[in-house]
């Protein structure tokens, strides 16, 4: 008699506790969605579970034209948001229209996300994105543009219902936008063997057989001086060995002089190759030097202005960087800082 009793209670213990199963549910149940994300390639594009789709109407290199569609019977919200790659995303403007009205005008890396949009169903929308560059002058390369609608289902917070994102990439190019790129900076030094200073008009005596100019190897190379020559204002002026050798190592530096007896009255100098030559520069005119290898090529030219520096106040004309001014003579040796203008 004992025994069926148990057995009749636990029975009866069993279906209570399914009937409170079933009455209260299973505790910390969560609910799911289905999602669909769709991607796209300039303008191909592919069917949405959700009902919206995307097509490129129209497109150049300055402006692009996307038709949004919803093609199931549900009402959709959606935005457009952008993501962008590329050198030339930081130099492009764009103005986005939105069936004709603006939603965004400035800097193409500023947009990130429009506002939301409700779509009725079977309902459409045009985008139209104009681009244009910032700085004419500036970076002309590319810029990958991503734009992707994301829809949701009208009613939820996106992610928490049904949802589908369309995206459509494509490529802007500065130069095709007409940007030029600013020229390549200067070098900082001289890249081959040039006129580095140049001693044209001294502050007290006679110039003749005085005047000086000083050469420079910055090639990373020796050169051989043999069969140059050195040319004022159009006359050229053979280069004979004076001492030293005719060979210029990388870094050295070399002398030609309108007489080595008189430049060694004014100078003294040691482990510098001299060139004589014969030149006479003017002091209040306009000089152009030209130094040529021995095909006859112009290596390096200059002109020299007594507005340059250096016109009678002891100072040379020297090139500091790729900068002339007025520096203390240093024959054979790295110049000083600009003394003057």
């Amino acid at each position: 008699m004992t025994h069926n009793l148990i057995h009749t209670i636990s029975y009866r213990t069993f279906a209570a506790l399914m009937l409170l199963f079933v009455l209260g549910g299973m505790p910390n149940t969560a609910q799911a969605y289905f999602g669909d994300q769709e991607t796209s390639e300039e303008n191909v594009f592919s069917a949405s579970s959700l009902g919206i789709a995307a097509a490129v109407l129209d497109e150049d290199d300055d402006f692009r034209e996307v038709e949004i569609v919803v093609d199931e019977d549900s009402d959709v919200e959606y935005r457009l948001t952008g993501s962008y790659s590329g050198s030339f995303c930081g130099n492009a403007d764009v103005l986005i229209q939105q069936n004709g009205n603006e939603v965004y005008n400035g800097p193409l890396i500023g947009f990130s996300a429009s506002a939301p949009t409700l779509l009725a169903s079977s309902g459409s929308d045009q985008w139209r994105f104009n681009f244009s560059p910032i700085d004419g002058n500036g970076d002309d390369g590319d810029c990958i543009v991503t734009w992707s609608y994301e829809a949701n289902q009208n009613g939820y917070a996106y992610g928490q219902a049904f949802f589908d994102v369309e995206t459509d990439q494509h490529t802007i190019n500065g130069a095709a936008l007409g940007v030029v790129p600013p020229p390549a900076p200067s070098p900082t030094g001289p890249s081959s063997v040039t006129i580095n200073e140049v001693m044209y008009d001294l502050a007290t005596g006679d110039d003749t057989a005085r005047e000086w100019v000083e050469v420079y190897n910055g090639s990373g190379a020796p050169v051989d001086l043999s069969g140059w020559t050195f040319v004022e204002n159009g006359t050229q002026h053979g280069m004979t060995l004076d001492s030293g050798t005719t060979t210029l190592a990388s870094g050295e530096y070399a002398l030609i002089v309108d007489d080595p007896a008189g430049f060694a009255g004014d100078h003294s100098v040691s482990g510098v190759s001299i060139f004589d030559s014969s030149f006479e520069m003017a002091n209040s005119a306009t000089s152009t030097l030209e130094l040529r290898d021995s095909t006859d090529t112009v290596i390096d030219t200059i002109d020299l202005t007594p507005a340059s520096g250096g016109n009678g106040d002891g100072n040379s004309l020297g090139r500091t960087g790729i900068t002339w001014c007025a520096t203390v003579p240093t024959p054979g040796d790295a110049n000083d800082v600009c003394v003057g203008p």
